[in-house]
């Protein structure tokens, strides 16, 4: 929850909103322009967005991860 920004009480919509947003910002196609560093750090905070969206998105894992 914490990585995507939203109470565990969130909605399914307002968990999604949250994704689509953090994804925006650190998709690496969004990146480019940026130094290695940032790159890589961006690529990995992109990488936890995804597993956080994963874990939490999804009703039945959700569930399991409560």
């Amino acid at each position: 929850y914490r990585v995507l920004n939203v109470s565990k009480d969130a909605t399914k919509n307002e968990i999604r909103q949250s994704y689509r947003s953090l994804c925006l910002k650190y998709h690496p196609d969004k990146n480019v322009n940026r130094s290695g560093v940032e790159k890589r750090a961006s690529e990995e905070r992109f990488k936890q967005i995804q597993k956080a969206y994963a874990l939490v998105g999804d009703i039945e894992a959700r569930k399991q991860y409560d």
